[in-house]
């Protein structure tokens, strides 16, 4: 196991990664995220290299969503992601990328470049740890991806540094 002081991004990175094409439809994407248990992907040019990413708050932002609902057809809406902590657990209320709970219309329609952030967070496989959560913190991000040479080589959640610090395995 790596200790904290001598942790790096590469040590904490996972690289085995869901990837978006920002051609994919929201449906695809939605699928993509809910198959693998996360929350967003990194969404890649057709030249591989990393242009964005798309997160379910990406999706959940406000010009999507009608008091706190994302809008699926013109009166319709369903609930967005909202998660409450007692006794140290975690109960989901209800899921945003369930994908049935979306109108076809929206799902199929809207592409991955019309919702996801071209705001790229990305550290060197060399950054410590310290690196690695002053730049999730600054910002203000729950993922920051690991570049090498402009490619993708892997990403590094808030949830990956948790395990770290609690002696947890991934």
């Amino acid at each position: 196991m790596t200790t904290l002081s001598r942790a790096t991004a590469r040590d904490l990175m996972r690289t085995e990664l869901v990837t978006l094409s920002p051609d994919d439809t929201i449906e695809a994407a939605l699928a993509a995220l809910s198959d693998a248990g996360i929350t967003g992907a990194p969404v890649m040019g057709n030249d591989g290299r990393l242009i964005g990413a798309l997160t379910l708050t990406d999706i959940a932002q406000p010009e999507h969503t009608d008091q706190d609902r994302v809008r699926t057809r013109p009166g319709e809406s369903v609930r967005v992601v909202t998660t409450s902590v007692e006794a140290d657990e975690f109960e989901e209320e209800e899921k945003i990328e369930n994908k049935e709970d979306y109108s076809p219309e929206l799902l199929g329609q809207t592409l991955v470049s019309e919702w996801m952030s071209d705001r790229v967070i990305a550290v060197s496989p060399n950054a410590s740890l310290r690196t690695v959560c002053r730049t999730l913190v600054d910002g203000d991000v729950h993922r920051v991806f690991v570049t090498e040479n402009g490619r993708l080589i892997g990403v590094v959640s808030a949830m990956d540094v948790a395990r770290l610090l609690a002696g947890m395995p991934r």
